[in-house]
């Protein structure tokens, strides 16, 4: 497929290229819904393949649930978390991402649950 695009007068004639729309930065997004009580939804952002480690912690450090531990593609993606046995509360998700490129990055965001 081509594409022909007019530039200052000028047109351009070449083959089109499909750009993945890769994020340009590693990043934990805020999870929705918050406040939560049954279910929420933890964003992050890959800017190459990296190991990520996404974990969910009391406010005293304590983890609560290790939702993934594993190697991921570029791009957007998010996990699910649905808390059982766990009290109402303030939680931090701590993630951890590991790639060739860069050492570890750590981000951490905070959470409310209620029952």
């Amino acid at each position: 497929m081509c594409v022909r695009v007019t530039v200052n007068d000028e047109i351009v004639v070449g083959p089109l290229v499909l750009v993945p729309n890769i994020p340009r930065v590693h990043a934990l997004r805020q999870n929705f819904p918050n406040p939560f009580n049954d279910r929420t939804r933890i964003p992050f952002e890959l800017e190459e393949q990296a190991h990520v480690r996404l974990e969910i912690l009391d406010l005293q450090g304590r983890m609560i649930a290790c939702l993934t531990d594993r190697m991921f593609a570029p791009g957007r993606h998010a996990i699910d978390w649905t808390p059982h046995n766990t009290a109402s509360g303030v939680y931090l998700c701590r993630i951890t991402i590991s790639s060739q490129r860069s050492s570890a990055k750590v981000f951490v965001g905070k959470m409310l649950f209620g029952k």
